[in-house]
């Protein structure tokens, strides 16, 4: 099991023997980039991809420990703060930043230039910034920004407006998504809010739910 920290670094826990072995940064050798966490994404090829604020992007050989960085400074990251890494298959991750909250990042895992894309265009608002992306089923890419739930087509990079036939709020433009998660197996995209709620989105009937107002209970953010 791997844990990332926000300031302690990366732990591995070996759940055989219940020992946690920590890898923090040592400028004096290769070691992770920086000890603030905020993403890490496993893929297929036994690699450990820590995505950190202030660090940029760092991806771990976990059979021999060693680590390759991504950076501004070699010219792969727009920023240093990265926030969120998602799985394109086998062929590469898209990557979100903490700032630059206008523009993801995709980088082909077996090389090949990074390609950046900017979302200050429509049907993207330009008073948004996306606050969280998500792999869905097909060539889906959820892309939630301040206030709207968007798709993105992976082998076009077509944007669409997510479509509402139906919708339990009273102004679907003015919710302010904090997080989502895409349950691929029923088909549905789980929003939290700031304010409006732990929502639902049904995928196949294009209907957007309010399944929990926590406000009663002073909880106004969902993460």
């Amino acid at each position: 099991l791997w844990v990332g920290t926000e300031g302690g670094g990366l732990n591995r826990y070996d759940k055989r023997n219940g020992e946690f072995t920590h890898f923090i940064h040592n400028p004096q050798e290769n070691s992770i980039s920086y000890d603030n966490i905020q993403s890490l994404l496993f893929t297929s090829d036994s690699s450990l991809w820590i995505g950190m604020s202030r660090g940029g992007l760092d991806r771990m050989n976990t059979k021999t420990g060693k680590f390759v960085h991504y950076s501004v400074g070699n010219n792969i990251l727009l920023n240093d703060h990265v926030e969120r890494i998602v799985a394109e298959g086998d062929s590469g991750i898209w990557i979100k930043y903490l700032m630059a909250r206008n523009h993801l990042t995709y980088l082909p895992i077996k090389g090949g230039k990074p390609e950046h894309l900017n979302f200050t265009a429509p049907p993207f608002q330009s008073s948004g910034s996306i606050s969280d992306i998500q792999r869905g089923n097909g060539d889906t890419l959820w892309i939630a920004s301040s206030h709207q739930l968007l798709i993105m087509d992976v082998h076009t990079r077509e944007v669409s407006f997510a479509p509402y036939r139906f919708s339990e709020m009273d102004d679907s433009s003015k919710i302010n998504i904090l997080t989502i998660f895409a349950d691929n197996v029923k088909n549905m995209i789980w929003i939290g809010t700031n304010r409006s709620g732990l929502l639902m989105y049904d995928i196949k009937n294009q209907s957007l739910y309010r399944k929990a107002d926590l406000s009663k209970y002073n909880a106004h953010l969902i993460y």
